[in-house]
């Protein structure tokens, strides 16, 4: 029982962190934009 419920925290965390990644990305997508 608490396993699944520290699975399924870490899982939204896992989610979090890849957003946070998704938008590195384009925020360095977009400083290389704006440099050309």
């Amino acid at each position: 029982m608490e396993h699944s419920a520290i699975d399924k925290q870490h899982r939204s965390f896992k989610e979090l962190h890849q957003l946070s990644n998704f938008k590195w990305k384009i925020l360095q997508l977009s400083t290389k934009l704006d440099m050309v």
